[in-house]
């Protein structure tokens, strides 16, 4: 589950497209697509994908402006290509930050 700033949350069954106004993307022609509100619009359009494999969460990166990062244990790293995500892990998109609250 992943605790958006506004407080909602979302559950990540399959694949899920996250960005501003996302637009569909080949490699997941039947994920979810799920904007965004992000008033500084450091999230891009099509900025991230999210799916569950072999029972971890994966982000990838979309090639977006702001790119996109994991802070775990205090430390920020940005995603290049693929990460798996952890439990309390902060999802960055440009300034925008996502909670994993649930696996």
């Amino acid at each position: 589950m992943l605790d958006l700033p506004d407080g909602t949350s979302i559950t990540v069954r399959g694949p899920v497209i996250l960005g501003r106004n996302p637009s569909a993307v080949v490699d997941w022609p039947t994920a979810e697509l799920v904007a965004l509100l992000d008033p500084a619009k450091s999230v891009s359009k099509t900025h991230a994908a999210l799916e569950v494999r072999s029972g971890q969460l994966i982000v990838h990166d979309l090639a977006s402006t702001n790119g996109t990062s994991i802070v775990r244990g205090g430390a920020r790293a940005f995603v290049e290509g693929a990460r798996a995500l952890a439990l309390g892990d902060i999802l960055g998109l440009g300034t925008y930050e996502i909670r994993i609250a649930r696996l």
